[in-house]
């Protein structure tokens, strides 16, 4: 779990950084996950297995034991980051936006489609459009 919650404070640091600009956010945010996931065979075990509900090992407990799943806490952990940083965003649309970014990156890290560029592109343009901004 400290190598999610480190995961966690990556992905952090990347919207932050680039909260003007949310599909920039999210293309670095999401490529960033591919990286460290290709990197972090843990990780990438903890979020693959999250989305199947299926967790081996001794990962199995850690996570049985938790009061949150993973995937629910990154996206409650994301959508109040957005949240505070980015008020002007609909509440709603926020929310169904991280929830669909992460669904869909754990998505693309169990069957990947392409270069990790091409796929984190095509997911800073679904989320643009489900907050309604601009594409650029």
């Amino acid at each position: 779990m400290r190598e999610f919650e480190r995961h966690l404070d990556g992905l952090s640091e990347r919207l932050v950084d680039r909260r003007d600009d949310v599909g920039a956010a999210v293309e670095g945010a999401v490529l960033f996950t591919f990286r460290e996931a290709s990197d972090n065979p843990v990780l990438k075990s903890l979020l693959t297995s999250a989305r199947a509900g299926i967790v081996m090992g001794e990962l199995a407990e850690v996570v049985r034991n938790r009061e949150v799943p993973p995937l629910a806490q990154a996206i409650a952990a994301v959508t109040a980051l957005v949240a505070r940083y980015r008020p002007d965003l609909d509440p709603f649309s926020v929310r169904l936006a991280v929830d669909m970014v992460l669904r869909v990156t754990v998505s693309y890290l169990v069957t990947p489609d392409g270069p990790h560029e091409e796929a984190a592109a095509r997911i800073a343009l679904m989320a643009t459009r489900v907050l309604g901004l601009p594409v650029r």
